[in-house]
């Protein structure tokens, strides 16, 4: 967005004085440090950095953001750190286009008793395109070591003032110290947001800037300087731990402690008239059906309406019409993979050409089933790569569109015709991100939640024959339903078979000899995997005795929760409800009796959040089944469960990992 001033009388060029905040010289200190003082394993630490953001006008109202960060490499696995990317919005627009520039790097090194520096080349500075709409600026320092301190500066302009980059404190590694700093001119005002663990010390005051200006061409009189009024606001950060890697989280990038602007005012200094912006939700839906590529593209029903009567000529109920129209949307349109709220072109022509981004898809499928007669609306959505949306009001916050129908008993069924193995309330994994926002075309809107109420199930059946040698010959059925069928038909349908099965073979560490897949395209069956097997060395034979881990390569083997309680703050995300039942049958060699088996056990989540049973018994044959049932019942638990989940995997892990003997007679 940017804010068109071309009718005041002044035009404001702003010449905001930065303070200077040059870093201290690197020290001999700092580069003969070997390890971090209050984390030792960590690889590299952010020393110090600073982030000024300043305003302009310059044919349009922009930013200014400088930055300057200083890094020390204790180790080889910190040398990550020493390639540098800096993404942009690159337009052929050149107004809304934005720019890094005065890019400057230098490495310091040890050598002897002397401080040496390189600077990187100009020429060894890359500017790369990522997208249609994305670009970026890469360098890599040289002369990396173990001791090494990295620098760098750049400048990164942009038109996009409604939402300033947010800053990030925290990083993967240490970081000693973040300083963060926006001068703001009176006219303007931006609302905060934060997320994270750790106390963000704030202080704000009120200064004032220098502008130059000039009148409008059809005056005549002269052009001068002024000051106006601004708010420097001041953010930092001291002694930030690294945001550990903990197990189910979906984006850590959700939980670093973080500051972000978006505008919410402008006050027009010729008039002091004031323009509020997305200051509740009634207002931002209310801007979105305005909107020539969201509400207005979804009251365009001309270019479909044909194909779509001819739908419902042939659909009795109004669950075939759904289907039908769903359907039609899939095999009609093929997503170019881009993302994003807004339509891309006009929904006619992206029809006609049968391509389209995800607004594109559905837009027009929520359009199709109003056309319909059904209560369609569209859903905001931010992916899982993108975060989990501010609680303020902010449609930047989401990148992704979704479709849903309102019932009139308040159930809501979610659409994405973006994929051709998505169902009707099966969203794209990437969708299950917490909540949504339905938007309605009177402007009231609603929170509803994306993540799956039913269970995703993971069904296993296996037969086996163990010989006198230890050798193992077994088949395999499995299958998969709900987000589990959905993972796999998308990597399925990516590779090919034959590729496919000797990717499995390395993982289950098995030679399979037959192999075959049922209802990859017949979304309303559970793909159904079956297979045979055999292995050399799936048992251990030791003096004629013979050790089987009960559940072979499915045994879960390790316990993936390894914090102490204390230290666990992030909410524990499994992304969807999930259901694990293995059944195993045995057929023990007849010169071999059991000798131990795992002792049979059951046990509970807190509040019914899952259960796990374990159970083995010989058979009258002699021959042993073996049953195994795991659930976790909701997609997200608080950290409030970390301890209770780890010693729940860890009676797994003891259980699933114990020895079946069989000794020979």
């Amino acid at each position: 967005m940017r804010l068109s001033i071309l009718s005041l009388l002044l035009l404001f060029c702003l010449n905001i004085h930065a303070q200077d905040y040059k870093f201290k010289d690197v020290t001999k200190a700092e580069l003969e440090e070997k390890f971090h003082p209050k984390d030792s394993t960590a690889p590299a630490a952010v020393l110090y950095e600073k982030g000024y953001l300043t305003m302009m006008y310059d044919d349009g109202w922009k930013y200014k953001l400088e930055v300057k960060k200083r890094v020390k490499i204790y180790n080889s696995e910190g040398y990550d750190y020493a390639t540098v990317e800096l993404p942009y919005y690159y337009s052929d627009n050149t107004s809304s286009r934005e720019n890094i520039m005065k890019v400057k790097a230098y490495v310091y090194n040890l050598e002897g008793n002397k401080i040496k520096d390189d600077k990187i080349r100009k020429r060894d500075i890359i500017d790369e395109e990522v997208t249609e709409l994305r670009n970026k600026v890469k360098f890599t320092f040289p002369n990396i070591k173990p001791g090494s301190v990295i620098e760098y500066t750049y400048i990164h302009t942009s038109p996009h003032i409604d939402d300033f980059p947010e800053w990030s404190f925290q990083d993967e590694i240490p970081v000693n110290h973040s300083v963060y700093e926006l001068v703001i001119p009176e006219y303007f005002g931006y609302n905060e947001r934060s997320k994270g663990f750790h106390t963000i010390k704030r202080n704000t005051e009120n200064t004032l800037i220098d502008f130059r200006f000039r009148q409008d061409a059809n005056y005549r009189s002269k052009t001068g300087t002024s000051r106006i009024k601004a708010v420097k606001y001041t953010y930092e950060c001291h002694n930030i731990p690294k945001l550990k890697d903990e197990p189910f989280v979906n984006n850590h990038s959700n939980f670093l402690t973080s500051i972000g602007h978006e505008l919410s005012f402008f006050r027009n200094p010729s008039n002091n008239d004031i323009k509020e912006f997305t200051t509740n939700w009634q207002k931002a839906s209310i801007m979105l059906q305005k909107s020539d590529s969201f509400g207005k593209e979804l009251d365009n029903t001309r270019y479909f309406e044909d194909d779509i009567n001819a739908i419902l000529s042939q659909s009795n109920t109004a669950d075939e019409k759904i289907y039908n129209i769903f359907n039609f949307v899939k095999n009609q349109m093929t997503w170019n993979n881009y993302v994003g709220i807004y339509c891309s072109d006009k929904l006619k022509r992206a029809y006609k050409e049968r391509t389209g981004s995800i607004a594109d898809i559905n837009l027009m499928l929520t359009s199709m089933l109003r056309y319909a007669g059904f209560e369609a609306y569209p859903v905001l959505v931010s992916t899982i790569d993108n975060g989990i949306p501010s609680p303020t009001v902010s449609t930047e916050d989401y990148n992704y569109i979704i479709s849903a129908i309102e019932f009139k008993n308040n159930q809501i069924l979610l659409l994405d015709a973006s994929n051709p193995f998505t169902a009707p309330n099966l969203l794209p994994t990437r969708c299950l991100n917490w909540h949504g926002r339905l938007i309605r075309p009177d402007g009231t809107s609603k929170r509803i939640s994306l993540n799956p109420k039913s269970l995703s199930k993971d069904n296993f059946i296996m037969t086996l024959k163990i010989n006198e040698t230890g050798k193992l010959e077994g088949q395999m059925r499995r299958q998969y339903t709900n987000q589990y069928a959905y993972q796999y038909r998308v990597k399925y349908s990516a590779v090919d078979q034959e590729d496919y099965v000797d990717k499995l073979q390395n993982l289950l560490k098995v030679t399979i000899n037959d192999y075959n897949i049922q209802n990859i395209s017949s979304l309303s069956k559970p793909v159904v995997e079956t297979l045979s097997f055999e292995s050399e060395d799936a048992v251990d034979n030791i003096n004629d005795n013979i050790y089987i881990s009960p559940l072979l390569f499915l045994a879960q083997s390790e316990n993936p929760f390894k914090q102490d309680q204390m230290e666990r703050k992030l909410p524990i995300n499994f992304t969807f409800p999930k259901s694990n039942k293995y059944m195993i049958n045995i057929d023990v060699p007849e010169a071999y009796t059991i000798d131990y088996i795992p002792k049979a056990q059951a046990f509970k989540l807190p509040n019914d959040k899952g259960y796990y049973s374990f159970n083995i018994k010989e058979s009258p044959t002699g021959d042993l089944q073996i049953v195994v049932k795991k659930e976790l019942k909701e997609s997200i638990l608080s950290h409030d469960y970390y301890q209770v989940l780890k010693d729940f995997y860890k009676t797994i892990v003891n259980l699933e990992t114990d020895k079946i003997v069989l000794v020979k007679q």
